[in-house]
């Protein structure tokens, strides 16, 4: 049972409203909330350019919870943005503790949820992050959501069911380890150490705002920086508002047609993560099959 939450700014501020609408979701819950830092001092100000605080503020809070100083059952990502990437290159070589809350976040979130399981094997779920809970009229989504996250985190298998996407490419089922997130930002880890290894793994993106031929150019990229080959299956979730802002040239199913007509693994759309109304819950590194029952873990 969740009974208290760590909120990690790592990427961008907060408006007030939603931060103070996300804290009394989960106090109304009776669960107690603490932050890594005020997710709202900064909004609308440039003193750390994107970001919530400064680089060694937020390092410092990578560091107490990887050391074992962050006394939580759970940690949610303030929200996306940018600004984990900063961080990186700081973090600890070494785990130094067993005793790390599960860690929940998505869009920046991406490059911070690879790099634990990269460096450390550490499992982590893509999913809301606090602020995903600030938005009053969404109420039933997040609802929804928190009552997802917290059947995975109490042993939930299965992550999507049959009615909650569809088959689009390739065979029918594969299995593999969950890896992925928001598109382009796990595609900025590649040529860096903490490129993330895809052979062997069900990879799964979202995206937003990104234009039909900047998600084929994505596309593209992790094809020819690592191949298809080894890839045991992709799970498409919500990639909102990826238009030509003058509906012009190909459209993002004409764009997934070219990339996926061929490929030897399964590729499912339509799964409900991302940036859409309902972000459920998918753990990153745990061994999982996708086939036409549903999206469901193994280990």
């Amino acid at each position: 049972m969740v009974k208290t939450i760590h909120v990690l700014g790592l990427s961008a501020p907060c408006p007030p409203k939603p931060a103070e609408e996300a804290e009394k979701f989960f106090r109304d819950k009776g669960i107690t909330v603490s932050f890594s830092c005020d997710p709202a001092r900064y909004y609308g100000k440039k003193d750390h350019l994107f970001s919530c605080d400064s680089i060694p503020n937020r390092v410092q809070a990578i560091s107490d919870l990887l050391e074992g100083r962050t006394k939580a059952d759970l940690c949610l990502s303030l929200r996306g943005g940018f600004g984990v990437l900063e961080t990186l290159d700081r973090m600890p070589a070494q785990l130094s503790s067993k005793a790390v809350p599960s860690v929940v976040g998505f869009s920046d979130s991406t490059a911070f949820l690879t790099a634990l399981f990269q460096r450390y094997g550490l499992v982590s779920l893509h999913g809301p992050s606090f602020l995903s809970f600030g938005a009053d009229d969404k109420i039933g989504q997040r609802e929804s959501m928190w009552t997802h996250l917290r059947e995975l985190l109490e042993g939930k298998k299965q992550i999507f069911s049959s009615t909650e996407m569809e088959h689009g490419w390739g065979p029918s089922q594969g299995e593999g380890v969950l890896v992925g997130g928001n598109l382009r930002t796990f595609l900025s880890l590649f040529g860096t150490v903490w490129q993330p290894k895809i052979d062997g793994a069900l990879l799964f993106f979202e995206e937003l705002n990104e234009t039909p031929f900047e998600i084929y150019r994505s596309f593209l990229q992790l094809r020819l920086s690592e191949g298809f080959a080894g890839i045991r299956g992709i799970v498409l979730g919500d990639f909102l508002n990826c238009l030509h802002p003058r509906s012009l040239g190909p459209t993002l199913g004409e764009v997934f047609e070219e990339v996926f007509r061929e490929v030897p693994f399964p590729v499912y759309r339509g799964a409900p993560f991302g940036h859409g109304p309902v972000n459920k819950a998918l753990p990153v590194g745990r061994l999982a099959t996708l086939s036409p029952a549903g999206l469901e873990l193994l280990d």
